[in-house]
């Protein structure tokens, strides 16, 4: 037996040991002189720790004591040191043979080419993934920053749409992208731009999704649309709901991509890609083309807002010409109308001169009118709010509304119950619906439908975030719609501005809608439009709610036009307007004692002050302002009571719009019987 062992060892190509737990080896083959280089004497001579790598030795001690415990065979591997000081991985199989022995015996085998095969193959295939990892990610960083250079060049999202296209095909090697928009009324979609590179067939394949919008869940744009979420169809094209399948089929397409861009968490438009290539996208490609729709989201929202504050900004510099020409205007109109009253009440009846005066009287009211009109455009008149159910108002003004509006047009009103109440001005508010009524009719030349509807509703951040004039709270929304011709971008654009109008020549002034936007500010409320050509209009009113009661006014009484006796100081920069105001009051037997400015005034005020009942001024004044020289004057007299007079708000009476508790006020152009009742209505409550 002896014998055989002897030729196994000498033979053997493995590495053959036999040692003791003492820590040394016993016997070794000659292989392993040719294994590491040492002689099988040097190896003898020394403990087997001394050969291992310090790294493995606690591992090999923690074998040899499982050994000793009485382990089962056991295997591991291990690294020995060479002469040359190189280390080879040695692979083992060690056995003892009887429970309890201290003797180990060994098989071992050389496994360094083996792992060094093993350790190339794992270098290879991490420089293969890393040389991937980073083209991905020379793709990724390449679209985004075309995407973001694409945003950063353009003032409009249909601008700046095919060079994102554009960007993300030739980065992400996709044949064929396209841009639709979510549509503000109704769920659908509607195509906008596309890109691809020179194709004919392509050509036809983008032509076929021109038109129509499609609804929510038709075709790719249409299923993120309505899913709100990113989705890779490897073969989507071919799908019953794409109606463009068998086009995409005959020009080769395959897989096809979505992805939604989110504007304040909504979906506000959505880019749809094809490729002829089939297969799903790498994992990182759908987060990264999410971010991207972040990005184009955030553009959409910044223009958006850009666009309202330029328009807010055009709007509100435009007012502060109109109400400077109003002011101006509304002094002429006083001294023309006034005048043409007075001498057609001086006229005998029959004198062929009523006539021509009456005309004037009527040229004069109509200007009038266009003045107010100037006057809530530019949110300088003077209102009168209550707090009012605009369902009371909607149904009172309904009679009149279909004879305005004529047989051929069907109106409805949906009004909500339980609707809160507003603070408003009943009469600018009947102006807005039969403005607004009226502009439906002209789009509905061959009649339609016109709805009003009322509902409660609460604007929350994110709808304020996205309307820069809205404060977050509860509202009354009036809906006023129409399903006639509708209008496009460009006219809604411009559609609030004075003058502007689609009408033709001598068929409107163009101040309409500019007045009904006015009305609304200056109440504190909020209008949107929403119209598409050929799909109708819809205007949206939002006034904010209020927890008051609805006050109901109880109708005046006709009185005759009332006369008085006492003296009045009358303030009037414009010598023309003083001059009316001072015959029409000396008519009604009052004592006027007349000024032309503010200086002038408190002098005549020092010498006869005692007589003076009331001051009557106007408001905006060189110099010193009416309220400034009431101020003055009550210093000097506490108790006088003053009548403000003006064509023009002024901040020292009013605060948008609306005037100081206890304030008389007279708006300009005013007439003959109007300031006579007025005049007598604030002596009658001072002395009552």
């Amino acid at each position: 037996m002896s014998d055989e062992l002897d030729v196994l060892f000498e033979h053997s190509i493995d590495l053959l040991a036999v040692a003791d737990l003492d820590g040394y080896f016993k016997r070794l083959s000659p292989s392993w002189e040719k294994t590491l280089g040492w002689k099988i004497e040097e190896i003898l001579a020394q403990p087997w720790l001394h050969f291992v790598h310090p790294d493995d030795r606690q591992a090999t001690i923690d074998v040899a004591a499982n050994q000793a415990k009485g382990a089962p065979v056991l295997e591991f591997e291990n690294r020995y040191r060479c002469k040359d000081g190189s280390y080879r991985w040695i692979s083992w199989r060690v056995a003892a043979p009887a429970p309890g022995s201290t003797r180990l015996y060994a098989v071992a085998r050389d496994l360094t080419e083996r792992r060094s095969r093993q350790d190339l193959e794992v270098i290879r295939t991490g420089l293969e993934a890393s040389i991937a990892e980073r083209e991905r990610y020379a793709v990724r960083l390449i679209a985004r920053s075309a995407v973001t250079s694409a945003l950063a060049g353009g003032d409009s999202f249909e601008e700046v749409a095919p060079r994102i296209l554009k960007a993300i095909c030739e980065s992400m090697h996709w044949t064929h992208g396209e841009v639709w928009t979510v549509k503000p009324r109704g769920e659908a979609v509607e195509f906008v731009r596309g890109w691809h590179s020179p194709d004919a067939a392509l050509d036809e394949f983008e032509n076929a999704a021109r038109g129509s919008p499609w609804p929510f869940g038709t075709g790719i744009s249409g299923k993120v649309a309505a899913g709100g979420k990113a989705i890779w169809l490897e073969d989507g094209v071919r799908e019953a709901a794409c109606p463009r399948s068998a086009l995409a089929t005959s020009f080769g397409l395959h897989s096809a991509s979505g992805f939604p861009i989110l504007n304040e968490n909504k979906v506000s438009a959505v880019m749809v890609f094809f490729s002829r290539r089939t297969g799903k996208p790498d994992a990182d490609v759908v987060p990264m083309m999410a971010d991207m729709g972040s990005q184009v989201g955030q553009f959409l929202l910044r223009t958006s807002l850009r666009a309202q504050l330029e328009q807010s900004q055009k709007v509100e510099s435009i007012g502060r010409l109109a109400g400077g020409i109003a002011h101006d205007f509304n002094n002429l109109l006083t001294v023309i109308n006034g005048y043409s009253e007075s001498l057609i009440e001086e006229l005998p009846p029959g004198d062929r001169m009523q006539d021509s005066l009456k005309e004037i009287l009527a040229a004069g009211n109509r200007a009038a009118a266009l003045t107010h009109q100037l006057l809530a455009f530019s949110r300088s008149q003077i209102l009168v709010p209550r707090v009012l159910d605009i369902n009371v108002v909607v149904q009172s003004m309904e009679q009149m509304l279909k004879r305005l509006i004529g047989e051929d047009i069907d109106l409805k009103s949906s009004l909500a119950r339980g609707l809160d109440p507003v603070k408003a001005d009943h009469g600018q508010l009947e102006q807005v619906i039969m403005n607004l009524a009226v502009n439906a009719r002209d789009a509905m030349p061959n009649g339609g439908h016109l709805t009003l509807e009322t509902a409660n509703v609460q604007l929350d951040e994110a709808y304020a975030r996205a309307h820069t004039s809205v404060t977050p709270g509860p509202y009354v929304m009036l809906a006023i719609s129409d399903n006639g011709t509708g209008m496009d971008r460009s006219t809604q654009d411009h559609l609030f501005e004075p003058f502007f109008t689609t009408k033709e020549k001598g068929k409107g002034t163009g101040l309409g809608l500019a007045t009904v936007h006015g009305i609304i500010k200056q109440s504190g409320g909020n209008i949107w439009v929403y119209s598409e050509p050929g799909k109708g209009t819809t205007f949206k009113i939002y006034f904010p709610s209020v927890s008051e009661s609805v006050a109901h006014p109880a109708p005046a009484a006709a009185r005759d036009i009332p006369r008085g006796s006492e003296t009045l100081l009358l303030v009037e920069d414009e010598p023309a307007v003083r001059k009316l105001a001072c015959t029409v009051l000396r008519g009604k037997g009052y004592a006027v004692l007349e000024a032309g400015s503010g200086p002038e005034a408190i002098e005549i005020f020092m010498k006869q002050s005692d007589q003076i009942r009331l001051l009557v001024t106007d408001v905006v004044m060189p110099g010193l302002s009416g309220r400034d020289l009431h101020k003055r004057l009550i210093e000097l007299k506490p108790n006088l009571p003053v009548l403000y007079v003006s064509g023009y708000t002024s901040n020292a009476i009013v605060h948008h719009g609306v005037l100081d508790q206890g304030i008389n006020f007279l708006q300009k152009p005013f007439t003959a019987e109007g300031l006579a009742r007025k005049i007598r209505e604030v002596l009658d409550a001072r002395s009552g």
